[in-house]
């Protein structure tokens, strides 16, 4: 997860979605690395991406305060794919 903070913070965005997705591969619901790499997803332009892993996010956490940016994060991603 660190490794995937750290390629973020530089704007290597390719190694940072690598980092957060080897996460994923043995902590399916880790709710840091689903968000990051919804965040990562979406400065690479792949928006399709961002929304299928960040409507994840809402799932996990419908009543938190990441529930409720990242559905309006979801709602701009829908607005630029039309």
């Amino acid at each position: 997860m660190n490794l995937g903070t750290i390629a973020f913070s530089r704007g290597d965005y390719g190694a940072s979605t690598a980092a957060f997705r080897s996460v994923l591969v043995s902590e399916p619901d880790h709710h840091g690395a689903l968000f990051n790499l919804g965040v990562a997803l979406s400065q690479m332009g792949d928006l399709e991406g961002a929304q299928e892993v960040l409507a994840r996010v809402v799932e996990l956490d419908t009543c938190g305060e990441d529930g409720q940016e990242v559905k309006q994060m979801l709602e701009r991603f829908a607005g630029k794919n039309q």
